[in-house]
């Protein structure tokens, strides 16, 4: 009987929690977070931060304090409410219970709780103990549900999160200095931190997640009783904006990585600032000061029963002197259930059943998503918003609001490779190049600015609207989206943010413009004899007056977007109009000889697409000379597109003249529509309909627009641009600067390859750019005396390949090599005799101002021999053993490298100090700049005239970025920069201050400094009371942080960071496990640091715009070594090559130890070091290698800047 009652009383609750579960289209609420949610945890905690006593809860239901930090209600009860949901209950509440009830939701929220466990640790429920608590939730309903009825629970229910303020809060009471985190910097260490927490919360079952942003805790009274004006605290309230645009930028990473994640963020910043701004507009009269608390406004002490507390708490912003009061939080919650945006957005809604709402903050056809830090690292976090304006090309549905216009896109078969099979209003199969360039961006693809806020108008995609030929009311004019649509956005962003703010949002963000394609098919369309007598009807009198008066007008619309706050410019050249579908069928039907000799493609366009891609390219560098804080990327969308219809094979298309939707002959009759015809494999066509591309091709153009190189892409790529690394030069001569690596065709290194000068190519390669070698040298012309022998083969070559004809390339190559060979070989002769008579100085300028004058006609072959002729005159090191090259040679230490069996494979076999069989990473660096190594410091000190204008090694073994860490055996990083500062002090004196601070910023500073710190405490075996990973690193990076800033004051400009690497998996580490596996803590700490040495270089390069860095993830790099060893040509990743004991890694590699036979196929020479080879390799990728092993830019880029 009583088993029976059991089992009846088992099956009741089970059908109750299933009743439960469908009830509500929002079944459940999980909350986690601070104080501004607990409503009841911290009860249950010996801690401090409580808040059940009076006078907490004095309007509380039945007058009752508790827990919640308010006098009433807070955010999650009014939440709850909304939701027409009881409010969640305390989960320490519910621990009490022998049978909790987990359905109906759960609240972790406890005050005092931070991203960062070290904040308030011990006085609250981590963040990361939530997750904890939650997991063991979840797990509970799996068992009680089962698992998939739990699953599709949880994705019903909404995950509250509300977490950061008492991080900032800390932050802002320590009083940051000059040698502590920024705001931007502290922001990113947080939302680093945030990633893999919010990550986990997913991992756990969440999928709609509603995030709360820190409010303008700045302002609260405690940290305005601090300041002597009551003024709010411009650093807490400047880490809060940061930090919600970081959350922001990871929700929507995560939201694009996850197709059923739906969030909601609520910029309770902003919303907030409304009522402490403007509180009589709100309904409320004080908003400075707390209404229950003691001292000077209330914000000397909390809220306690000794307090005392206003009489009306209804016409206060803030309750005691850090919360809200009942009345705000009923309101902000409101705002944030019902608003939009800017307040609470994304785009994407959630579950359509769910009341709780998802809106967008729109701009030209984009979502404005506020954003400071991208979980992808593209650029460090540099680009906030993507602004695009243009015609269909970037059309993502505007034309949708349109009713009468017949330039839609809104019906199939448009959209068949769309997710869901959609058309969305794009002229594509799919996606089209905005889509890609937000994802390459990492931003969310964007909303079309009409389809938010639901307006029409007068539409024309075209610079002219003398020149079109469609109607009033078929589309937007350009002039209509600057003037109208992102003038409205302009002034949204100025009275949400602020005149200041909003300018420097406009500033960092990226404008993306198309436009041009349709006035060039219009002109074309045009009668021969009309184009050139109808001067009424066209306005123009010949294609290149047309193409002036097109660029005029384009000149007076990308000024007036400057003038709005446009810095940043990524322009898509005109398409190669002349082979698009539509006009090759119309030169097919002309049947003229034209057509017959271009292959069909309408040569009546074909040169008004170049001419106009040439004026476009003028202005913008006339911009860019005008404005100085105005950079650009243009897209040759003509040349790059005209490769996939001249080589369609070789880049993955089997058919380039017809389009894949349409009817008629190439289906290039009549455009995409219902009744059209559809080839059936999309990626191998170039043409999706009658002019536009395919998915496809969208994406391989967008790849080469954000990562490629001139000529395609000038002066700089996307992927560049953000970073500020680059000032575009008004001529359009090549530089140093410039680098075109997409040059090096096969033809070309074939041809340089014969003349076995390898670092006369390397030098070469870098100042050649697509046939251009007489335009190297400023006031050089093209005779020989102005080009070297390389460049008059590779130009030659190079013009060749461009105009595809590869075979004539090498021949060419071929027949000239003897008279190149001879040429170079007398001017390598002659430049070697003048230089050795004349020294050549380092300083800033072209080629030739680098050369004595006596060499200045010798240019490209002197910069093979010259350090002076390179971009980077030196290189000065810092940094640990990996990077030492003799100094501890000259010190009292144990940690030395002078004696066998180091250096056997060095040249001589000698051991130099250099803790390798041979060369090190220094080593393979400086030669591949074509530099000498840059010698020891101490070697130079016991010099009586020491030349530090090549460089010079401060590194010594065993340092680390804690001067504790070995302290009184090496050269700590700190002693290394007081070194330097001697060093700069006598190079001032030498060459002079201003040549000394050019010389200083054209060389490079490789720094690679932090493995010891890492290996002394994975050796510490760190444990419960001992710091976290995070919290080592964090501590690291602290100390790291004044050290950069350092060699930044002292002349630093481009600066070479390479981050520690995998230490857990060396060989000294792996052997302390009996199963030889890596030490995980190690890693972990080491990946920490990297990331937060990542951050801080992002935070140096924002504040310092003449800042430049290439950061080397050598953890990430040397794992694929060690994972997969014989992909990489390695044969033993984990024992050391030389040493003694197990692993060779018991004992450091000494004259008595053993060593391999073959150390090339070693990833370790000792228990701690690489082998030359890895070394090597290492140097290979960081030199010419990409993100996100090497970013924002490799050490070839770096250096060419």
């Amino acid at each position: 009987m009583a088993a029976t009652a059991v089992v009846f009383v088992f099956a009741f609750l089970l059908a109750a929690a299933a009743m439960a579960v469908a009830a509500s289209p929002v079944p459940a609420i999980y909350v986690f977070g601070d104080s501004l949610a607990d409503v009841g945890n911290n009860n249950h905690l010996p801690t401090l931060l409580r808040a059940d006593f009076p006078h907490n809860g004095i309007d509380y239901p039945g007058g009752k304090a508790t827990g919640r930090f308010s006098n009433g209600k807070n955010s999650v009860d009014f939440l709850a409410e909304t939701l027409g949901l009881a409010t969640s209950p305390p989960y320490l509440a519910l621990t009490s219970s022998s049978n909790p009830n987990y359905v109906n939701g759960v609240n972790f929220a406890s005050g005092g709780a931070g991203v960062s466990n070290a904040t308030n640790k011990d006085q609250c429920i981590s963040f990361d103990q939530q997750l904890d608590y939650f997991s063991s939730v979840s797990a509970s309903l799996e068992q009680s549900l089962g698992p998939a009825q739990a699953s599709a629970h949880l994705a019903k229910s909404l995950f509250a999160v509300t977490i950061g303020s008492n991080d900032i809060i800390h932050y802002a009471k320590s009083n940051p200095g000059s040698g502590d985190p920024s705001p931007q910097q502290f922001a990113d260490t947080l939302v680093q931190t945030l990633t893999p927490q919010l990550r986990r919360l997913y991992g756990l079952g969440a999928r709609k997640l509603v995030f709360l942003g820190t409010g303008p805790v700045g302002c609260c009274p405690s940290l305005r009783e601090l300041s002597a004006a009551k003024a709010c605290s411009a650093v807490a309230n400047d880490a809060s904006v940061r930090y919600n645009a970081g959350a922001a930028s990871l929700l929507a990473g995560m939201a694009a990585s996850h197709a059923d994640l739906h969030y909601a963020l609520f910029d309770s910043s902003a919303a907030l600032l409304q009522y402490i701004d403007q509180p009589a507009a709100h309904g409320f009269a004080e908003a400075k000061a707390a209404c229950c608390g003691l001292g000077d406004m209330n914000a000397k002490i909390a809220c306690t029963p000794l307090s005392v507390y206003c009489a009306n708490r209804t016409d206060h912003v803030f309750w005691d002197f850090y919360h809200p009061t009942e009345t705000t939080a009923k309101k902000l919650t409101a705002t944030a259930f019902d608003g939009s945006a800017p307040l609470i957005f994304p785009p994407a809604e959630m579950d359509p059943s769910s009341k709780t709402k998802s809106t967008t903050i729109t701009a030209c056809g984009l979502l404005l998503l506020c954003v400071s830090f991208s979980a992808k690292l593209v650029h460090g976090g540099l680009v906030p918003a993507l602004y695009v304006l243009g015609d269909s090309q970037a059309d993502v549905g505007n034309n949708n609001n349109l009713p009468l216009s017949l330039a839609r896109a809104d019906f199939p078969c448009n959209g068949i490779d769309y997710p869901g099979q959609q058309p969305t209003g794009r002229f594509s199969n799919g996606y089209n190049f905005v889509d890609f360039l937000a994802t390459s961006l990492g931003l969310a693809s964007p909303p079309a600015y009409h389809s938010v806020y639901n307006t029409t108008g007068s539409y024309s995609p075209y610079i002219s609207t003398a020149s079109t030929l469609l109607p009033e009311g078929q589309c937007f004019s350009f002039d209509h989206q600057i003037e109208r649509d992102f003038f409205r956005v302009h002034s949204e962003l100025v009275r949400q943010l602020g005149q200041p703010q909003a300018m420097a949002h406009l500033a960092r963000s990226i404008f993306a413009v198309a436009i041009g394609g349709n006035d060039i098919i219009d002109r074309a369309l045009l009668p021969a004899a009309d184009a050139e007598l109808n001067v009424e009807a066209t306005a123009i009198v010949s294609p290149r007056q047309f193409i002036d008066s097109l660029a005029q007008t384009l000149r007076r619309q990308l000024q007036r977007l400057y003038n709005l706050g446009m810095r940043m410019l990524f322009f898509v050249g005109a398409a190669p109009i002349r082979c698009v579908p539509l006009m090759r069928e119309l030169s097919r039907l002309a049947v003229t000889a034209t057509a017959t000799a271009t292959g069909g493609c309408h040569q009546g366009a074909n040169d008004m697409s170049a001419q106009y891609n040439t004026a476009v390219a003028s202005l913008l560098r006339d911009m860019s000379t005008e404005h100085r804080d105005f950079q650009y990327s243009f897209f040759d969308t003509s040349t790059a597109l005209m490769e996939y219809i001249n080589e369609p094979e070789a880049n993955g298309y089997d058919e380039v003249r017809a389009a894949c939707c349409g009817l008629g002959d190439n289906n290039a009759m009549y455009r995409c529509g219902r009744v059209s015809t559809v080839c059936p494999d999309r990626t191998n066509h170039v043409f999706w309909d009658l002019v536009h591309p395919t998915k496809t091709t969208s994406r391989k153009l967008t790849s080469v627009a954000f990562d490629g190189s001139r000529p395609l892409v000038s002066p700089i790529n996307l992927h560049v641009m953000p970073t500020g690394r680059f000032t575009p030069r008004s001529d359009n001569k090549l530089t140093t600067k410039e680098v075109a690596p997409w040059v090096a065709t096969q033809a070309q290194r074939k041809a340089v390859s014969a003349l076995r000068f390898s670092r006369f190519e390397t030098t070469c390669a870098r100042l050649i750019g697509g046939g251009r070698g007489h335009m190297l040298v400023d006031g050089a012309g093209a005779g020989a005396g102005g080009t070297c022998a390389w460049a008059i083969v590779a130009a030659a070559a190079s013009r060749s390949v461009m105009a595809r004809n590869r075979a004539a390339a090498v021949a060419m190559a071929s027949k000239s090599f003897t008279a190149a060979l001879f040429l170079a070989t007398t001017l390598l002769l002659a430049a070697a005799a003048t230089m050795a008579q004349a020294p050549v100085p380092a300083r800033a300028g072209t080629i030739h101002k680098h050369m004595p004058p006596a060499t200045a006609n010798y240019s490209c072959t002197a910069a093979a021999m010259a350090v002076a002729a390179s971009p980077v005159p030196a290189i000065y090191v810092f940094g640990d053993s990996l990077a030492d090259v003799g100094n501890n040679n000259h010190l009292p230490t144990l940690l030395r490298a002078d004696f066998p069996h180091n250096g056997i494979d060095y040249p001589g076999g000698k051991a130099t100090g250099r803790f390798s069989n041979g060369k090190n990473s220094v080593d393979f660096l400086a030669e591949t700049l074509g530099l000498a190594t840059s010698p020891p410091y101490l070697a130079l000190t016991s010099s009586s005239n020491p030349n530090y204008v090549n460089g010079v090694n401060f590194a010594s073994g065993g340092a680390g970025v804690s001067n504790a860490t070995n302290k009184d055996q090496c050269i700590s990083f700190d002693q290394q920069l007081d070194y330097f500062s001697s060093v700069s002090a006598s190079l001032a004196q030498s060459l002079g201050p201003a040549q000394a601070s050019a010389h200083l910023a054209k060389s490079l500073f490789a720094v690679t400094i932090g493995s010891n710190d890492i290996i002394h405490y994975a050796k510490s075996n760190p444990g419960s009371g001992d710091p976290s990973p995070q919290q080592f690193a964090d501590t690291l990076v602290q100390t790291l942080t004044p050290q950069l800033r350092r060699l930044y004051g002292l002349g630093a400009r481009k600066l070479v960071f390479l981050g520690t690497g995998p230490v857990g998996c060396c060989p000294s580490l792996r052997e302390l496990s009996a199963a030889k596996a890596c030490s995980a803590v190690a890693n972990d700490a080491s990946v920490r640091y990297n990331a937060g040495a990542a951050s801080l270089l992002a935070g140096m390069a924002a504040s310092h715009a003449d800042l430049h860095y290439a950061l080397f993830d050598s953890s990430a790099a040397l794992l694929q070594y060690i994972d997969q060893p014989a992909a990489h040509g390695f044969a033993e990743a984990k024992a050391a090559c030389c040493g003694l004991g197990d692993m060779n890694a018991k004992i450091a590699c000494t004259p008595l130890s053993v060593y391999c036979a073959n150390r090339t196929d070693h990833v370790f020479w000792d228990f701690y070091h690489p082998t030359e080879t890895t070394a090597k390799k290492l140097t290979a990728t960081a030199f010419d290698g990409s993100a996100p092993l090497i970013f924002p830019v490799n050490i070839r880029q770096l250096s060419a800047i």
